[in-house]
């Protein structure tokens, strides 16, 4: 499957992708102007609510309200409070959502051992889907990122940032990532080294063929 990080709230666009099959995540930190998400929620539920930043105003309220209307994922980051991790998994149990529990990396990628550490903290703490994010400086992180899907291939997503981690973004469905991350478009990306969802899945379906 297909993730479109969306750093805007459009019901028209979001609309037309969920019919298509996408899955759609809605970047509530990039977006500025949150009149259309309680409309939304309510409507489209193959979707991924996303709030990056700690203390941040109202930023619960948002998760809250994704989860009462049973949205297909939230995402917390994995050092938010923990009491507040545990509420919000009282919640999707309730809601039939399911919780998506984030690292990220912005400057390197962690030794394997760190990485499996992580994986193993966030599926403790009740994690329905572990996402690890780092930023890849050199070919061995890329092989590094890889084999996190020896340690777990049901409930991981693990990719690399960067122009050399774009290969981990492709490879990694074939090792049991449930989806992987595309921007809207080549201008309107969320992290560093996305690709576009056309393109991605162009080449998806070009290299299943000789699969």
């Amino acid at each position: 499957m297909i993730c479109v990080s969306l750093p805007f709230l459009d019901a028209k666009i979001i609309g037309a992708l969920v019919r298509k099959g996408y899955l759609i995540e809605l970047r509530l930190d990039l977006i500025n102007d949150k009149s259309e998400y309680s409309n939304i929620i309510s409507r489209y539920k193959n979707l991924i609510v996303t709030y990056r930043g700690y203390n941040v105003r109202n930023k619960e309220d948002y998760f809250i309200d994704a989860m009462i209307a049973s949205v297909r994922y939230i995402d917390l980051d994995i050092f938010e409070d923990g009491k507040l991790i545990d509420i919000f998994k009282e919640y999707t149990k309730a809601h039939n959502t399911n919780l998506i529990l984030s690292y990220h990396n912005f400057s390197y990628t962690n030794t394997r051992r760190e990485l499996v550490n992580i994986i193993r903290h966030a599926l403790k703490k009740g994690a329905d889907l572990v996402k690890v994010v780092t930023k890849v400086n050199e070919t061995e992180d890329v092989s590094r990122i890889l084999s996190l899907y020896e340690v777990e291939s049901k409930k991981l997503i693990a990719f690399g940032m960067g122009e050399i981690g774009k290969i981990t973004r492709i490879a990694a469905p074939f090792l049991g990532a449930p989806f992987m991350y595309t921007s809207y478009a080549v201008n309107l990306t969320t992290a560093d080294g996305q690709i576009d969802y056309q393109t991605y899945e162009e080449m998806m379906i070009s290299l299943k063929k000789y699969l």
